[in-house]
């Protein structure tokens, strides 16, 4: 049961995802679709990752398709900070390569969510400044 309130985490990305959604949409309605669409399923696989170890890689591969879509996004149209749009962007390539690369321990679950609620904290500290 303590995996499913920690793996519940993920369902924590589901408001940013619709602010995102909404702002994006006016400029790229392909791509805020996109990203929607994975942010959901890296939201639904991520808490299923959390009770079951070999959905993990799944939930960073996702996870990794939505900070490059965000990311890349973000920074071409403005919806979010440069900076932020391509470390984003850049988070998104690295949750790609250590899903493809590194062996899926313990360790590699938590940096990603530690990274998420540090990308979480950065987005809705940005969202409050606009």
């Amino acid at each position: 049961m303590a995996n499913l309130v920690m793996g519940a985490g993920y369902a924590f990305i589901l408001p940013s995802v619709a602010v995102l959604h909404a702002r994006a949409a006016a400029h790229r309605q392909s791509g805020s679709i996109l990203a929607t669409i994975a942010a959901a399923a890296a939201a639904i696989v991520g808490i299923g990752a959390a009770i079951t170890t070999e959905l993990r890689p799944a939930a960073l591969i996702l996870l990794g398709m939505w900070w490059w879509t965000v990311g890349k996004m973000g920074a071409e149209t403005g919806i979010l900070p440069r900076a932020l749009g391509f470390g984003t962007a850049t988070a998104g390539v690295a949750a790609f390569a250590a899903a493809a690369f590194v062996p899926m321990g313990p360790w590699l679950w938590e940096a990603a969510r530690l990274a998420l609620g540090v990308w979480l904290i950065a987005l809705a500290v940005t969202f409050t400044r606009r």
